[in-house]
């Protein structure tokens, strides 16, 4: 067959017929247009084929056809995908689709559960009767393709793509889905993991290109696990050298990712689903791939609701500056699909050395085109500004463009160790004594990147980019040490970029490092004033440079010479091209965008107004955090005033936490103010205010003493009831623990039922039977351990493990419950403390409050809004503790925001279990730990006083975390 240029690929994902599809099946808009999924979409791809001249050869669908496995819903999604076939002039044959959890049906595989109960027998897995609609949907549609087969058998599918030599492994990740919501996470098995490795083998050695099709997220880095594949290890397993290219849904983050170095990962969003169902900043997506010899591409589109159609999506792109994305990969074994490589000619070592070396730092383009002439035969070019400044010196198409991905933690260490060596050695006289003084800074270093500050997302992407973490390496060596707050470490950074660097090479500094941040902050609070927007033109940037410019008196040029030598100089500015300007890395436009914040609101607070206005915004966070931590003079005070007056204050309570954290100087002054404000009957003001009390009471709790007879009077029946209960919490007998300082809550000891009744809307079979159990006094946790509490143990703690999710800003927050720790973590800090997890009998016992009701609040669900964090109220994140209302014993988050470990082995039910209170536990000991609770991610039966659940103790999850207890009878 003759050599193939490219294979152009449709990637749909998470579309979801029903309820819950976004367009409508075929509905007509008011100006007469259909406002169909089918409709946008095929305007789209005909944009995509006249401007890029992208035209699918074949179309791959990785799961949520639909959304609840019904057969209407598979009928709609039927007439979308013949559309898209007819519009793409291919046939049924050329599309791949697997099954994602929402094509499932759970009406069927609860029906078969019922069945086997019955017939008293256990339900065999995968419950082949749960993907009923399914298999009628596949076989109608592939009937005129009979090599294309789903069984009973092998609920899966290869399909072969003859004239492409091409072939997708259709990987079916539900096999372990059911109606029961533990069930509902990805997995593949092992079956079908052997199976695809013994399939695929015959073409490996034919050479054509191998794709897997899954719906679940296969690297495992979704924040909640029920979204990853749980199995990925053993897939990596065995099919590791099987694929060239994976292809995934299930994601609202839709980075590439990689499963070897020579298997990119690609994923796309929803393509479907009403905005409500997604994150808020997170959109409709889908994208088109095309996979060349040596390269894979895609462009990724978003749909925009205000412009009734699809965009360009920045957002899976790394850095968020582009929606086209090229990454050069070295394909193996697909020869036959793209041709045998040719012999290239052997390049000597001495040629390396000579003819592909271009000296990145040859700015003048008349040198550099001289050299470009001279190395005419040059075969690599390492340089970090790939685009070129001048048409003259532009690399031409004969230069395959391949990008450094991002350093791993162990190339980081590398890194740093290589470049202190080579810098100590070049300056020191001494080479044996510079090789201990580099191990010595370069562990010093190592050691400080570790720590939390450091794991935040945006710094820590600063870590694994090579120039950036030259800055910081350089920012390390000449000041000894690392500023403990990244504002200081973004100055820092400009200032080694401005002056520094070039004043240790004894270069002439062209902008200080002063002048050049009182000029760039303008550009970047305009650059940063419309979201995603990271590069402009030296036209567009003039009006906001310019009068900077002549405010610092600087004489070097006009505007465009500032810029290119900002540019040229230090890279501080990165040319995308030969007219587009931006920063090199995100974090520095933020930086310079909240420097300038402070600067204006100075003289004019409205700006502060204007930043307010975007509190809980994405693209605004970091902005806001930064601004916040800049000194004199803090502006927390006069910022939080225009927070707290607004719905996003309760909103973003984890955002306040962050505020409170990061700022320079805190202050409960705003906190006060608000609850001056006469509450009237205005129920929002009340919820802000009782939020505002908790935060002031933590800041300044001797003031709140002279105001709580005010507030005994409050409109608000919580913030009355908040007030008594701090009057009743008095009376608790209260011990904290001498290392870590964890507060617990004399819980006093007697008898209740424990577990569920049959009749209990919602619960499960492994609540029962309802029994007596007697529990004597104990001490429990007035809350989950927070993260600021964890990492009180992880400073003494060097060598342990830092949480799954220390690193997301979504989880780390100080008062946050700690989560990602596995059970293993949770009694190493307890053995540190002195303390130790609760029983389970004592967990629900503390729990219940000498309540029988569903909640310790009540049987409602209002109930449970007033005592937990659930799917409903969470606004899908974790919250900080504490925000809700404590049983009648103290305790706080004993329903929802985070599962909790308890320190029982499993058991499916209570029979033969103790009825003292004490542990359940196995010798030897089980495979499977109790966790108890409910989470910020559950559903309301989730979070009942009587659910439980099980979990391998390795786990490491988002919802789950921990409180101690501790006995009684180790009082003095």
């Amino acid at each position: 067959m003759s050599e193939k240029k490219s294979i152009t690929i449709l990637h749909l994902s998470d579309i979801q017929f029903g309820a819950n599809h976004r367009f409508g099946v075929n509905v007509k808009t008011e100006d007469g247009s259909i406002e169909t999924l089918l409709g946008r979409l095929t305007d789209d791809l005909k944009e995509m084929r006249d401007d890029y001249g992208l035209t699918p050869e074949l179309i791959v669908l990785t799961g949520d056809l639909v959304e609840l496995g019904m057969r209407k819903e598979y009928d709609d999604f039927s007439s979308f995908i013949d559309g898209v076939i007819d519009f793409t002039k291919l046939t049924r044959g050329k599309v791949a689709l697997v099954p994602g959890n929402h094509d499932i049906n759970r009406s069927f595989c609860e029906a078969y559960f019922l069945e086997c109960k019955g017939n008293e027998e256990e339900p065999i897995e995968p419950y082949w009767r749960k993907w009923k609609s399914y298999k009628e949907f596949f076989d109608n549609f592939y009937k005129d393709f009979p090599g294309i087969t789903f069984t009973k058998e092998k609920p899966w599918t290869l399909f072969v793509f003859e004239d492409l030599e091409l072939v997708v492994a259709g990987l079916n990740s539900t096999i372990k889905e059911s109606h029961h919501d533990n069930d509902h996470y990805g997995w593949c098995g092992e079956n079908q993991y052997r199976w695809f490795d013994d399939e695929l083998k015959a073409y490996i050695k034919r050479g054509w290109f191998r794709i897997a099709a899954v719906h679940h997220n296969v690297r495992r880095n979704a924040t909640e696990d029920d979204a990853n594949l749980r199995d990925e290890k053993n897939l990596k397993r065995y099919l590791k050298e099987s694929f060239n290219l994976i292809l995934h849904g299930h994601v609202h983050d839709a980075d590439m990712d990689w499963l070897t170095n020579v298997c990119p990962i690609l994923a796309t969003g929803s393509a479907a689903l009403k905005p409500k169902n997604l994150p808020s900043e997170i959109p409709n997506q889908y994208q088109i791939i095309q996979i060349k010899k040596n390269k894979i591409s895609r462009w990724c589109r978003a749909y925009s609701n205000k412009q009734k159609k699809w965009i360009g999506d920045t957002l899976p792109v790394n850095g968020g500056n582009a929606w086209k994305q090229g990454q050069t990969v070295t394909f193996k074994k697909v020869f036959s699909t793209f041709g045998k490589d040719k012999e290239d000619k052997k390049v000597s070592d001495a040629t390396l050395q000579s003819d592909s070396n271009m000296d990145d730092e040859i700015r003048d383009y008349r040198q550099k085109a001289e050299a470009l002439s001279v190395y005419s035969n040059c075969r690599f070019v390492v340089t970090c500004r790939f685009a070129g400044y001048s048409p003259t010196v532009r690399l031409n198409e004969g230069f395959l463009e391949m990008h450094v991905r991002p350093l791993t933690g162990d190339q980081v260490e590398r890194f740093v160790h290589n470049w202190y060596r080579v810098v100590e050695k070049g300056l020191a006289k001494d080479p044996e004594l510079a090789k201990g003084i580099a191990a010595e800074k370069a562990d010093n270093l190592i050691k400080r990147l570790q720590e939390p500050d450091f794991r935040t997302s945006r710094v820590f992407e600063l870590t694994r980019n090579p120039l950036l973490l030259t800055n910081i390496c350089l920012v390390h060596r000449h000041r000894g040490g690392l500023p403990r707050k990244r504002a200081r470490l973004y100055e820092e950074c400009i200032n080694v970029l401005l002056e520094h660097w070039r004043q240790a090479k004894g270069l002439k500094v062209g902008v200080t490092a002063r002048d050049g941040c009182r000029a760039l902050q303008p550009a970047a609070y305009w650059l940063h004033s419309k979201k995603g927007r990271t590069q402009a033109t030296a036209e567009e940037l003039k009006p906001y440079i310019e009068p900077a410019l002549k405010a610092v008196n600087w004489k070097d040029g006009t505007t465009g010479d500032f810029l290119r030598t900002i540019r040229d100089d230090s890279g501080l500015l990165t040319g995308w091209d030969q007219e587009n300007y931006g920063f090199m890395h995100l974090g520095f436009q933020e930086y310079l965008a909240a420097r300038e914040i402070r600067s204006r609101a100075l003289e004019d607070k409205t700006i502060l107004r204007e930043l307010a206005l975007h509190f809980g915004e994405s693209w605004w966070q970091e902005v806001g955090l930064l601004m916040l931590a800049l000194e004199d003079p803090s502006l927390f005070k006069p910022y939080m005033r225009e927070v707290v007056k607004l719905p996003a204050f309760i909103k973003h309570t984890s955002l306040v936490e962050a505020c409170l954290t990061d700022t320079a100087e805190k202050s409960a002054q705003p906190f006060f103010e608000l609850l001056e404000i006469h509450p009237g009957k205005d129920k929002e003001l009340w919820e802000r205010q009782l939020y505002a009390l908790k935060i002031a009471e933590r800041l300044d709790p001797s003031a709140i003493e002279g105001i709580k007879q005010k507030l005994a009077n409050h409109s608000s029946f919580d913030i009355r009831k908040w007030i008594t209960g701090k009057k009743e919490q008095a009376f608790l007998d209260i011990i904290t623990a001498e290392r870590g300082g964890y507060e617990l809550i004399r819980i006093p000891g007697g008898v209740f039922m424990m577990g569920s009744p049959e009749s209990e809307e919602g619960n499960y079979d492994n609540e029962w039977p309802l029994h007596r159990v007697n529990v004597p006094d104990f001490y429990m946790g007035r809350y989950p351990v927070t993260n600021e509490e964890y990492g009180l143990y992880l400073q003494e703690n060097p060598d342990s493990r830092e949480p799954e999710y220390w690193a997301s800003r979504q989880f780390n927050q100080p008062r946050q419950p700690i989560v990602g720790v596995s059970l293993d973590d949770a009694n190493k800090y307890a053995k540190w403390a002195g303390l130790r997890l609760p029983t389970e009998a004592e967990w629900e016992y503390a729990c219940r409050a000498n309540t029988q009701t569903i909640y310790y609040s009540g049987d409602e669900e209002e109930d449970l809004v007033r005592a937990g964090w659930y799917s409903v109220n969470s606004g899908g994140q974790l919250h900080p503790v504490g925000e809700k209302e404590p049983n009648s014993f103290g305790l706080y988050d004993m329903h929802g925001n985070v599962w909790e470990w308890v320190e029982d082995d499993w058991h499916s039910s209570y029979y033969d279990g103790p009825n003292d209170g004490s542990a359940r536990i196995d010798s030897p000991r089980g495979f499977n730990g109790v966790i108890r609770g409910g989470s910020w991610y559950d559903d309301t039966h989730y979070c009942r006083s009587a659910v439980r659940d099980t979990h391998p103790p390795v786990r490491r999850y988002g919802v789950l975390g921990f409180r101690f207890s501790r006995s009684v009878s180790l009082d003095p």
